[in-house]
C-alpha cells in the first residue's frame, strides 16, 4: 500500500506540474517581486507541492514534475539570478506559439484519429467475424474482444493533440455513481426482451452523470472567463485594485474553484494587489493581454473540436449497422441447406445457428466497449480529459443501439 500510495502521489504531482507550469510562468512573470520569492509565496497561498527557493538555488525539489515544470523553475531560477524576467516571457511565448500550432493541425489530427478509431471500431472487427465466423466462430469471438479493448487504448491518443494547459479538471468520482443505475435497468429491460439490454441500459443510466458533468464543464468555463473580467477590471483601475473588483473579501481570488491559468491569474492579482506599488499598471495590462489570449486559445480548441462529436455519432451508428447487417446476412446464409455424398440424404445447414446466437448476444457487451472508446476519444480531444467520457457515453450508447435495431429490421427486407 505504502508503494501504491507512493506511486499514485507521484503521478497526481506530475499532473499538476504539467497542467500549471504555463500559468506558473506567466505569475512569475507579472508579480511584483522576484521569481523564486514569488514562488514561496505562492506555496504559502496554495502550490505546496512545488519546491521551496532555497531547494530551487540548491537543484533539489524536483522530483516527480514534469519536465515542463522543471525548465520553468529553471528559467525562473535565473531570471531571479540576473534580475531579469524577460526569459520567462519568452517560455511562455514558445508554449503559445506549439499551442497554436496544434491547433492549426487540429483539422488533419482528428480526421487521423477518426481513421484510427474507424479501423478498429469498423473495418477489422466486421472482417474477422465475417471471416473467421465461417472457420473458427470462438476465435471470431476473441478477436471481438480484443479489437474493441484495442480500440479503448488507442482512443487515449487523444490526449496527444490536445494541449495540457486548456485541459479541464477531473471531475468527481460522485459523478460514476449513477452507473449502478445500469444494474437494474439492464434486469428491467432484459425482462421485456429488448435487444441488447447491456448497450440500452447503460444509455439511459448514464444520463444523470453527462448532466452532471455538462455543468462541471460550464461551470469550469464560467471560472476562466471570470478570471478574464477580473483582471480586465483590475487593468482598468486607477486606484486601490481590491475595491475596483467589487469583491468584499480579498481571499476570494485564492479560492479553490479556480484552476489552472485563471488559478496562477488570480494568484497573481492577489499578490499585484497586496505589493504592487510601481509599475502595477504594466504588469496587470502584462496579465490582461495573456490571459485574453489563453482565453481565445481556449476557445478557439473548443470550437475546432466540436466536429468530433459528429465523427462519434457517425462512427456509432455505422459500426453497429455493419453488425447487424452482418449478423442477418450469416442468419440468412444460416438457413441454406446443402447435400453431400457424405451425408447421404441428410441435409447439411451452412452455418450453425448456435454458433451466429453467440456472436449475437456477444455483440452487446462489444458494441458498449466500442461506446465507451468513442467517447473515451471524443471526452480526450474535447476536454483533454478522458474522464469526461461520462458526458458522451449516453449519445454512443443509444446510437449504437439505434444503428444495430435499424440495420436487423431493414436488412431482412433487402434480403427477401
Amino acid at each position: 500500500m505504502p508503494l501504491f500510495s507512493s506511486l499514485f502521489y507521484g503521478i497526481r504531482k506530475w499532473i499538476k506540474s504539467e497542467s500549471d507550469a504555463i500559468g506558473l510562468s506567466i505569475a512569475l512573470y507579472t508579480s511584483p517581486l522576484p521569481p523564486l520569492t514569488t514562488l514561496d509565496k505562492l506555496r504559502e497561498i496554495g502550490y505546496d507541492y512545488l519546491p521551496s527557493s532555497e531547494q530551487i538555488l540548491n537543484g533539489e525539489g524536483l522530483k516527480n514534475l514534469s519536465e515542463r515544470m522543471i525548465e520553468m523553475l529553471k528559467v525562473a531560477k535565473h531570471c531571479h539570478k540576473v534580475g531579469n524576467k524577460e526569459p520567462l516571457l519568452r517560455l511562455y511565448e514558445r508554449t503559445m506559439s506549439s499551442i497554436e500550432t496544434m491547433l492549426e493541425l487540429m483539422d488533419y489530427n482528428l480526421s487521423q484519429l477518426y481513421q484510427i478509431m474507424s479501423l478498429f471500431i469498423t473495418l477489422i472487427p466486421s472482417i474477422v467475424v465475417s471471416v473467421l465466423f465461417f472457420l473458427e466462430p470462438n476465435s471470431a469471438l476473441k478477436a471481438l474482444y480484443s479489437t474493441a479493448l484495442l480500440g479503448i487504448l488507442l482512443c487515449f491518443l487523444g490526449l496527444s493533440i490536445y494541449p495540457w494547459e486548456l485541459r479541464i479538471p477531473s471531475p468527481s468520482i460522485k459523478t460514476y455513481i449513477f452507473l449502478s443505475l445500469s444494474i437494474p435497468l439492464f434486469l428491467l429491460i432484459n425482462s421485456f426482451k429488448f435487444k441488447h439490454p447491456l448497450l440500452l441500459s447503460f444509455s439511459i443510466a448514464s444520463i444523470p452523470s453527462a448532466m452532471i458533468s455538462f455543468s462541471n464543464i460550464r461551470s469550469y468555463i464560467k471560472v476562466i472567463n471570470e478570471a478574464h473580467e477580473l483582471v480586465d477590471k483590475a487593468d482598468n483601475c486607477v486606484y486601490n485594485i481590491f475595491y475596483c473588483l467589487n469583491i468584499d473579501n480579498p481571499e476570494y481570488l485564492l479560492d479553490k474553484k479556480w484552476f489552472g491559468i485563471a488559478r496562477a491569474t488570480m494568484s497573481t492579482l492577489y499578490l499585484l494587489a497586496l505589493y504592487g506599488i510601481e509599475e502595477v499598471s504594466e504588469s496587470l495590462g502584462k496579465l490582461e493581454r495573456i490571459i485574453r489570449n489563453y482565453l481565445q486559445a481556449f476557445k478557439n480548441f473548443r470550437s475546432k473540436t466540436r466536429v468530433m462529436l459528429f465523427y462519434t455519432i457517425v462512427e456509432a451508428f455505422i459500426a453497429a449497422a455493419i453488425y447487424g447487417i452482418i449478423i442477418c446476412t450469416l442468419s440468412y446464409f444460416s438457413s441454406f441447406k446443402i447435400y453431400t455424398s457424405l451425408a447421404g440424404e441428410n441435409p447439411v445447414y451452412t452455418l450453425i445457428p448456435e454458433n451466429l446466437d453467440t456472436i449475437s448476444n456477444a455483440l452487446d457487451n462489444v458494441l458498449l466497449l466500442n461506446a465507451i472508446s468513442l467517447s473515451v476519444a471524443t471526452a480526450s480531444i474535447r476536454e483533454g480529459n478522458p474522464l469526461y467520457f461520462m458526458l458522451y457515453l449516453p449519445l454512443s450508447c443509444f446510437t449504437m443501439w439505434l444503428g444495430y435495431q435499424m440495420a436487423i429490421v431493414y436488412t431482412p427486407v433487402l434480403l427477401s
